[in-house]
Order: C-alpha cells, then structure tokens, then sequence
C-alpha cells in the first residue's frame, strides 16, 4: 500500500485543493494513479471544512 500511495502521502497534505484520495482496483495493482478529487471552485479544503462544520452544528441545534 505504501507504493501504491507513495506520491499522495506527500501531495496531498500540502495541496489544499485536494479533498478526497481514492484507491481504485487499478491504483492498488500498480497500473494506475490513486484518483484526487480537488476541491469544488478551487476552494481551499480548510474553508470547505470549516462551512461543512457550521453547517452541521446548525441542523444539530
């Protein structure tokens, strides 16, 4: 798994654009790259989280 996801270990904490990693069946055979999903509106993922959480204590409240 290490190889598999040894570029997006070190991509994907720094590029805030990133949002999600996924490891498809081909990624995890070594014939493909693990998918990076970016943001929505290039929004940095910080922000993106930020809104999801006031978002989700306001439905809780």
């Amino acid at each position: 798994m290490e190889s598999v996801m040894m570029d997006s270990m070190y991509r994907v904490p720094t590029d805030t654009q990133v949002l999600k990693c996924i490891i498809t069946k081909e990624a995890a055979e070594g014939q493909n790259q693990p998918r990076l999903i970016n943001t929505e509106d290039n929004q940095p993922r910080k922000a993106i989280s930020k809104r999801i959480s006031k978002k989700n204590s306001n439905e809780i409240a």
